[in-house]
């Protein structure tokens, strides 16, 4: 296999190819990797593997899935050794014939995403850490700014950053973020974590009204990233359904010269204040003096057709 994005480790194989992977990632899921990477060498040899062998344990340990098709029979005594210093005895039971059960499969991939939650939940404490302390390569810091002030940082594996094509591109074009290890956004901290959440689990739990309207813009206009647009797409039915003044004036201020995309929820919102506009007096009062104008004027016209109508 020839070198892939990001990848920082290389296996060599008996065969004369090589295997490139990432090295925080292996480590990260694998005791026989992270036993291997104490040496700190770019490259390994690894004998007694045939390369599709190697590459379905590697393809395994990326995506919790065991890809039996391209695994060459009989199996690598290699292979073997290896389970049993991670532990794996459903994956080896799983691949040998010996005593699968479904909740051998279950178990191979539960303890994947056991991982990779652990690994989310370690992005979502290092909030606000020093550079220094965190010390990690393989991670970049996320640093959030509000009206050119920073506020709060996170430090996020670069493996599950590339999962999103806005930040592949940022650390695999050698723009400055990249040298620098800091990739700077205007959101709430609440959205990155929803984001950071999104890349490494790939579903978001409990997020308020306000930060599915953020990640909602951000992975319209910046990010490019369908998946998560279509999330917050599904979701925004619920914030329509449950409309208060304070939000629906949230909503037209913040989607203001945005997009388009959104024009429904929009026009919902304007006819919701209009028909709520009392109620609603205090939170436009907070706003900046056009937004002010421009809600004062729908009210207006709206009762102009009221009246009229009667």
């Amino acid at each position: 296999m020839t070198e892939k994005s990001g990848h920082d480790v290389t296996f060599q194989l008996k065969s004369g190819n090589q295997i490139t992977a990432h090295r925080s990632f292996l480590a990260s899921r694998s005791k026989f990797f992270e036993k291997l990477f104490e040496t700190h060498q770019n490259t390994y040899p690894l004998e007694g593997l045939q390369d599709d062998t190697l590459q379905f344990y590697i393809n395994f340990l990326y995506t919790g899935y065991p890809q039996i098709s391209i695994l060459p029979k009989p199996i690598d005594s290699k292979l073997i050794q290896i389970l049993q210093v991670d532990q794996n005895n459903s994956l080896r039971n799983y691949i040998t014939g010996e005593a699968v059960y479904i909740t051998d499969i279950y178990l191979i991939t539960r303890s994947i995403d056991d991982d990779i939650r652990k690994l989310y939940n370690l992005a979502i404490q290092s909030k606000n850490q020093s550079k220094k302390a965190i010390n990690n390569s393989s991670l970049i810091c996320i640093q959030l700014m509000e009206e050119n002030t920073k506020t709060d940082c996170f430090f996020v594996d670069k493996t599950f950053m590339r999962r999103i094509d806005f930040f592949r591109n940022i650390l695999d074009s050698g723009m400055s973020e990249a040298e620098t290890g800091v990739i700077t956004l205007e959101i709430s901290s609440e959205c990155c974590e929803k984001l950071i959440e999104f890349m490494y689990i790939g579903q978001i739990s409990n997020i308020s009204d306000s930060a599915l309207l953020e990640l909602f813009i951000i992975s319209k206009q910046y990010l490019h990233c369908q998946e998560l647009v279509h999330y917050c797409e599904n979701n925004l039915s619920r914030i329509i359904q449950n409309l208060t003044p304070q939000v629906a004036v949230h909503i037209i201020d913040y989607f203001r010269d945005t997009c388009h995309a959104v024009d429904d929820l929009i026009s919902r919102c304007r006819y919701y204040i209009c028909t709520n506009f009392d109620n609603s007096r205090e939170d436009i009062l907070n706003l900046d003096s056009d937004s002010r104008y421009e809600l004062s004027r729908l009210y207006f016209d709206y009762l102009k057709r009221k009246f009229k109508r009667k």
